[in-house]
């Protein structure tokens, strides 16, 4: 078992949710703390809370996800800023995953370093690339350099993404698995992939930035593809999420992350 009793991500993950709110003008009061995960046998684990979006023009909730399973070697931390479904603005993920090798490896034998941290971050636009060329230039061209800074990397291991996956999603989705000496860059290409969410919520993403009849068919587009993205069929994360906290919860989980709804309750 590992003997980690904390997050190693999560007072970075805990700061950039309380700043992400803050910036959005939201709150995140008792009642947000929808779930507390508790095993048997090792007590707590960890929360899930969901942030209302309110009245706010874009945005729909805010996910707040902290993990640490220690009987398998691994502590997750995530934030999901997801916009209304009439709203142009891309969603932001961004995770941080702690793996220990020494209680991993038997899950995952690739995990056999010394331990190390798993990050990935991602801004899910809500219009097709193959036909809006505008909007993925403005949207993601702006990501290019933090993008290609962590690419340039030595000692990461890239990839973790399925071909399924990626053909979804877009090729500045990162998934990096990483040395400790690595943190503040992979914490810097965190923050911002959020702030380029939080940007284009106070910039506006004009009309003219997709083709004709095209705003109209983002909404049914963006349910489909976080659907899709998030499916244990495309995301091999689901079956380590069963490990930590089983498959009722863990299918919970990703129908709230894909809801187009603000849960109160669990």
């Amino acid at each position: 078992m590992s003997t980690l009793t904390s997050n190693v991500g999560s007072d970075f993950i805990d700061g950039l949710f309380e700043k992400t709110i803050a910036t959005l003008g939201l709150s995140c009061t008792e009642a947000s703390t929808i779930k507390e995960y508790a095993h048997p046998a090792f007590g707590n684990l960890g929360y899930l809370q969901v942030v209302d979006g309110g009245d706010h023009p874009d945005i729909l909730k805010v996910l707040h996800l902290r993990l640490n399973f220690a009987p398998v070697g691994m502590e997750a931390n995530a934030l999901h800023v997801i916009t209304k479904p009439d709203s142009l603005v891309p969603h932001a993920v961004t995770e941080c995953v702690f793996y220990d090798p020494e209680v991993d490896a038997p899950f995952d034998p690739k995990h056999d370093g010394p331990p190390n941290l798993g990050f990935f971050c991602n801004v899910v636009g809500k219009a097709d690339p193959a036909v809006n060329l505008k909007y993925q230039q403005n949207v993601f061209l702006p990501l290019e350099e933090i993008n290609n800074d962590v690419r340039a990397l030595t000692d990461v291991r890239m990839g973790a993404i399925p071909r399924l996956q990626m053909s979804i999603l877009q090729p500045w989705a990162l998934a990096v698995t990483t040395p400790f000496s690595n943190f503040e860059l992979l914490q810097q290409a965190s923050e911002m992939y959020i702030a380029r969410t939080l940007d284009l919520v106070k910039e506006g993403v004009p009309a003219d930035w997709l083709e004709a009849g095209e705003a109209e068919r983002s909404a049914m587009r963006d349910a489909l593809t976080r659907t899709n993205y998030l499916s244990p069929e495309v995301d091999h994360i689901w079956p380590r999420m069963e490990q930590m906290v089983g498959k009722e919860d863990s299918d919970r989980l990703r129908a709230i992350m894909t809801s187009q709804e603000v849960e109160t309750s669990y």
